[in-house]
């Protein structure tokens, strides 16, 4: 279930209860918190390219 909500929890579109639920699985859970951190870093590396390709 924390796995199919991470995308709206790295996005901040969980409301302030469901995102604290998360984060707690988070601190506890180490393989999805590899998966969070994963996905962040994709998310961030699509956002720049996204970025660098609108600046040219």
């Amino acid at each position: 279930m924390i796995r199919s909500r991470l995308s709206e929890y790295l996005d901040g579109e969980l409301a302030p209860h469901d995102r604290a639920e998360v984060a707690l699985h988070l601190a506890a859970c180490a393989p999805c918190a590899r998966l969070a951190l994963e996905l962040a870093l994709v998310v961030a590396a699509l956002r720049e390219r996204s970025a660098s390709q609108g600046a040219t």
